[in-house]
């Protein structure tokens, strides 16, 4: 009988709930002897993104190789990827997935581990921008630091012990439920991730008609603008709703602040119901759904309005004027992509 060693491996990488319900549907795709999924979870200001992970590691009936927090601590956090180095030598790898391109450990783990070929698993609309950005003009390599200066020293005490780094000038390909087969390298592949497997467990929906859903997202918290701008502009979006007799429900993203939470539920006198999974996971288990969805952008809206086109999905521009100039190509270049699946994308004054 073959050992977990012996068997050739894929190996999944994941920080987040939609990477790891994306490396669920690389695994049934990818078909492999073995599967090894490794998470990292959040410190315990982001307790919520832990629980939707764990919601959806239960929902692939997958259970982690390897579950470690990311640490601020460059101590631990160098103890921790030699930890993995040495638990990994063991197995046979053939296709590595990583779910975040500019994440320091994912790197060292792809530069240190014998693999056939990497794909990059989505992780939001961040995907879009990585793929044109760097992936397209074939920088495949990545060197940030996040931060702590890490991979160098990783990189030293790796020579310490005679281990050589493999290239990271390797293409990355892409799977990914974005459309992005036309912005590729020559080098790269790109396969569809179209949700087959989470969506062979939906059951039967009903729509409530008059409610909608608007999925938030960190704007203010993320740097793109105040939080005055961002409640201005959800309250434009709100009363679009409520003119048209339309209940208004605000979803909250797992990293959303309280306070800016609270100046919603104040300023916009709305409900708030903060979801205990990740919302793909909550509209494929749910039978009552809501008749309208809506976001500034949200990739969590465009798989929803894939797996249910019964829903009436909108997407809101953000107010421009007011994005800081640094974050402005990329949410232009968002919109454009909205536009180009064939999503009509509202200005409201």
């Amino acid at each position: 009988m073959k050992t977990p060693g012996s068997l050739k491996s894929n190996l999944f990488l994941t920080e987040s709930p939609l990477q790891v319900l994306s490396a669920n549907e690389a695994r049934d795709r990818f078909q492999s002897e073995h599967n090894i999924l490794v998470v990292r979870r959040s410190g315990v200001e982001r307790e919520r993104n832990n629980q939707h992970i764990q919601q959806a590691c239960r929902f692939a009936n997958w259970k982690p190789l390897c579950v470690a927090p990311i640490s601020e601590s460059p101590l631990r956090e160098i103890l921790f990827q030699f930890s993995l180095f040495f638990r990994l030598r063991r197995y046979s790898i053939n296709e590595l997935f990583i779910g975040d391109f500019r994440s320091p450990w994912m790197q060292n783990v792809r530069s240190t581990q014998r693999h056939k070929s990497c794909f990059l698993l989505d992780d939001g609309v961040v995907t879009i921008d990585v793929q044109k950005i760097l992936l397209r003009s074939g920088k495949f390599r990545y060197r940030d630091s996040g931060g702590f200066g890490l991979r160098p020293l990783f990189r030293w005490l790796l020579d310490r012990i005679g281990v050589t780094e493999f290239s990271t000038n390797k293409p990355v390909h892409l799977f990914t439920a974005f459309d992005l087969h036309s912005d590729l390298h020559q080098m790269q592949k790109y396969l569809k991730n179209d949700y087959r497997t989470a969506r062979k467990k939906s059951v039967l929906k009903t729509l409530i008609p008059g409610q909608c859903f608007h999925f938030g997202t960190k704007y203010s918290e993320a740097g793109f603008f105040s939080i005055e701008t961002e409640i201005a502009f959800l309250n434009k979006v709100c009363s679009f709703y409520r003119n048209r007799n339309i209940e208004f429900i605000y979803i909250p993203h797992r990293d959303d602040c309280s306070t800016k939470i609270s100046r919603i539920s104040e300023d916009l006198k709305c409900r708030i119901m903060p979801l205990d999974s990740p919302a793909e996971l909550f509209f494929l288990s749910e039978r009552m759904i809501p008749q309208f969805a809506s976001a500034a952008f949200s990739t969590a809206l465009v798989n929803i309005s894939c797996f249910f086109p019964e829903i009436e999905a909108s997407f809101f521009e953000l107010p421009m004027s007011e994005v800081h100039p640094e974050k402005r190509i990329f949410v232009e270049g968002v919109y454009t992509y909205y536009r180009n699946l064939g999503f009509e994308v509202l200005q409201i004054n």
